[in-house]
């Protein structure tokens, strides 16, 4: 294995290390170091990118016809999550092999399965694995709610929680969005919430029932827009987490 990274002196410098390798599989592995992070103590983006260029041109090597030569022709890598200690993983499978291209796609994974999963693997017939929730909700067929937000894999727990605060607790729609919110997405196992959300005796019960309580300043930027059919008007919430949004007329 040492020598498949030993053909590329820049990987071999990096710290790649190649696990196990076959022209089915190829997974490879980089440790978190200080000295391969950017600010923050968060793996450098370039890291990864080489992580995932070495361990995939491994793989289209292993593919290649008998006396060929291979050259990256294009290189894409999505980011989910930052990388603040232990191992990345990277597993690259041929998609495509051809006469003259061959398409390898490269999964990069974290010690808890949190960068790039399976169900984002390309396929045909298969939509991205994505928290995108842009939500519309109807009453009686005709329009209630209309609520989205930005935050990567908070985004369905805040869209939620304005929904409910709405629907279940009868708050306004600027209401809804103000209310604190928590979050929690079975991996990583801890409740995020966000600061003053939760009271003192509600995270305590939790802390005994074993779960871990991670304090954040906020979670997400939610907007929303409900239909009054009653007084026959939209009510626009914008939310105050942030300073450069706004709800125009009520």
């Amino acid at each position: 294995m040492t020598d498949l990274v030993a053909m590329m002196p820049f990987a071999e410098a990096l710290g790649i290390e190649v696990a196990s390798a076959s022209s089915d599989e190829v997974r490879g592995r980089l440790a978190w170091a200080p000295e391969r992070c950017t600010a923050g103590g968060v793996l450098h983006g370039g890291a990864l990118i080489s992580l995932a260029d070495s361990v995939g041109a491994i793989c289209a090597f292993l593919n290649l016809p008998e006396g060929a030569n291979t050259a990256t022709i294009e290189s894409k890598t999505n980011f989910f999550r930052a990388v603040r200690g232990g191992d990345v993983t990277a597993t690259s499978t041929p998609l495509h092999i051809g006469r003259s291209t061959i398409v390898a796609q490269t999964n990069l994974t974290d010690d808890k399965g949190l960068i790039g999963t399976e169900a984002n693997l390309a396929a045909p017939g298969k939509r991205m694995l994505s928290s995108i929730a842009p939500t519309i909700l109807a009453r009686d067929g005709k329009l209630f709610l209309v609520v989205g937000t930005p935050g990567g894999r908070t985004i369905i727990n805040t869209v939620l929680l304005t929904i409910l605060n709405v629907v279940d607790f009868g708050m306004n729609v600027q209401q809804a969005i103000d209310a604190p919110r928590f979050h929690h997405q079975w991996l990583p196992d801890h409740i995020q919430h966000e600061r003053f959300g939760l009271s003192p005796d509600t995270i305590a019960l939790l802390k005994a029932k074993g779960h871990e309580m991670r304090e954040v300043d906020s979670q997400g930027v939610a907007e929303g827009v409900l239909y009054d059919a009653k007084e026959n008007v939209l009510e626009g919430g914008t939310d105050r987490r942030v300073p450069d949004g706004a709800a125009i007329g009520r």
